[in-house]
C-alpha cells in the first residue's frame, strides 16, 4: 500500500468514527494501527496501538487488551525497542495466565513473537525455548501455515547458533 493510499484510508476512517466509538471503528482503528506498521510508519502504529491499549485496559475488555498489547509489541520490535517489545510480550503472556477463558486463543501468537523478539535480542537458546513450544501449540491447532511460520523462525534461531560469526563472539 502506497502512503498516499494510506493517508487517504486514514482520513476516511478518521472521518467515519469521529465522535463515536462501536466495535467496527475499533475493528478499522486495529487495521490502520497494522498498515501504518506495514508501512514502515512505525511512530504512527506505536501512538494508535498505544491509545488501543489504554482503551482497551480502561474498557475491562481482556481480550482486546491482549490484542492490542501484542500488536503494540509487535511494531515495538519493528522500532528496535527489543526490551519494551519482550516486556509486552510476557505481559501479554501473564495476561493469557491470568485470564484463560478470555486470552488461551492469543498464547501460541504471543510466543512465536516473543521467540522472535529474543532472535532479535541475539537470546537464541532462550527463543528456541519459546518457539519450540509455540510450534507445539500451533501443531495442536493444525494450522499449516503458523506451523510453517515457526518452523521458518526455528530454524532462523538454530542457524545464528550454528553461526560461525558468532563462535567468533565468544
Amino acid at each position: 500500500m502506497d502512503r498516499v493510499a494510506l493517508d487517504a484510508y486514514r482520513a476516511e476512517i478518521e472521518a467515519a468514527i469521529t465522535g463515536r466509538e462501536t466495535r467496527d471503528t475499533v475493528g478499522a482503528r486495529v487495521v490502520l494501527g497494522e498498515l501504518e506498521r506495514i508501512a514502515g510508519r512505525l511512530p504512527q502504529a506505536i501512538a494508535l496501538q498505544e491509545a488501543l491499549l489504554r482503551e482497551a485496559e480502561d474498557a475491562g475488555a481482556v481480550a482486546r487488551s491482549i490484542g492490542a498489547r501484542l500488536r503494540l509489541a509487535e511494531s515495538t520490535r519493528y522500532a528496535g525497542e527489543t526490551e519494551r517489545a519482550e516486556a509486552m510480550f510476557r505481559e501479554a503472556l501473564s495476561q493469557v495466565d491470568a485470564h484463560p477463558a478470555e486470552g488461551e486463543r492469543y498464547r501460541h501468537f504471543a510466543m512465536q513473537h516473543l521467540g522472535k523478539c529474543l532472535i532479535d535480542a541475539r537470546r537464541y537458546e532462550e527463543s528456541l525455548t519459546v518457539l519450540h513450544e509455540a510450534l507445539r501449540i500451533r501443531r495442536e491447532i493444525g494450522d499449516t501455515v503458523l506451523i510453517e511460520s515457526t518452523t521458518l523462525a526455528i530454524a532462523l534461531a538454530e542457524a545464528q547458533l550454528d553461526s560461525p560469526s558468532r563462535a567468533s563472539d565468544s
